[in-house]
């Protein structure tokens, strides 16, 4: 399987923007068997935005296969949840879901990979 590696510096340091970290955990997922929705912003006259109709947000990853489903906002080192992204969490959460907030060194660390694999192995 490849997987895609960030140097421990930028990881740590904070400087693996959150769109890569998005971007790493969608190659995994998809590689392992996995369907993910994720929400990419376009670049409009007014700047990127990302067209939703509903309530504000919703999570970054929504993952879903081998019979769970995972609601997952991806932040930096340092990035913070609003109020919105912690309501949406709190109702994935209810509905069954494994939420979570997602960040470098979840990747590095691989809690991602041990995460999505750990499903796969409860049906082998």
């Amino acid at each position: 399987m490849k997987v895609r590696i960030w140097p421990l510096d930028k990881l740590m340091s904070g400087e693996i923007s959150e769109a890569q970290l998005v971007d790493s955990i969608i190659e995994l997922a998809q590689t392992l068997g996995y369907h993910i929705c994720h929400f990419r912003p376009a670049l409009t006259a007014k700047g990127y935005r990302t067209a939703i109709q509903g309530t504000v947000g919703f999570p970054d990853l929504v993952i879903v296969g081998f019979g769970k489903v995972f609601a997952w906002e991806c932040k930096n080192e340092k990035g913070k949840l609003t109020a919105e992204q912690q309501e949406w969490l709190r109702e994935f959460l209810k509905a069954g879901a494994s939420v979570g907030v997602i960040r470098p060194h979840d990747w590095l660390n691989d809690s991602v990979l041990e995460q999505l694999k750990a499903e796969i192995k409860k049906l082998e």
